[in-house]
């Protein structure tokens, strides 16, 4: 899951792991699908009633906005929800003034290094610096996260991922964000580890389960 010696020494855990007023009357007619209103209007607008539009300046960010959009479409046939967007960097849209729950900690779990098939109902722990431990499970695409309202993790964080009695530790502590897939992604590079895996042992990685899209519980 990782590729650098751990920088700070792992502590111990204390249990096992509108109103607007524009130029013209017909502006938000005009904007792009996916325009972020906050940005533009801040831009654009003579006059922003915040409290009519219910809206924040604060959630104007170019450069997240800007990744956002490189994210491109959702996958046809899969709907917003926990199994959307599998792989994908979460907290680009799961932020404080972005799109839907804000997480604080999400990702992707696979089998191996080597392919994407993902990696159901393993048990993803995160210990933090303040030594709070949490822990979540990844659902039928290997998705897993923690909502921002549940915790928000005293950074660095040391994680690891369990299945039955296969396990994995990260080698390295998460300095920067819990959104795991903004340093893991494909391919393997300077910027990147690659996605997150669970084994590369060729003994083990034929009995890992392959779960079933078509029994996916999407709540």
């Amino acid at each position: 899951m990782g590729v650098d010696a751990p920088a700070h020494p792992k502590p111990a855990a204390a249990q096992p792991l509108a109103q607007l007023h524009p130029d013209e009357g017909s502006y938000l007619e005009h904007l792009a699908p996916g325009t972020n209103l906050a940005c533009e209007v801040g831009v654009h607008a003579r006059t922003i009633s915040l409290i009519a539009l219910g809206l924040g300046l604060s959630a104007c960010d170019p450069v997240l906005d800007a990744r956002r959009a490189a994210l491109g479409p959702e996958t046809p046939g899969v709907h917003k929800g926990p199994l959307h967007r599998a792989g994908e960097p979460c907290l680009v849209c799961h932020r404080d003034g972005g799109e839907g729950l804000t997480f604080s900690v999400a990702g992707t779990l696979y089998r191996d290094p080597s392919a994407l098939v993902p990696v159901a109902n393993a048990v993803v722990s995160m210990l933090d610096a303040a030594h709070e431990q949490k822990t979540v499970t990844t659902n039928c695409v290997g998705n897993f996260y923690i909502e921002a309202r549940r915790w928000s993790p005293t950074l660095p964080m040391w994680a690891s991922v369990r299945l039955g009695a296969v396990s994995i530790d990260m080698e390295s502590a998460i300095h920067l964000t819990g959104d795991c897939a903004s340093c893991h992604g494909d391919p393997v590079g300077p910027a990147s580890a690659g996605h997150v895996f669970l084994t590369e042992d060729p003994a083990i990685i034929p009995t890992i389960p392959i779960p079933s899209t078509a029994r996916c519980d999407d709540d």
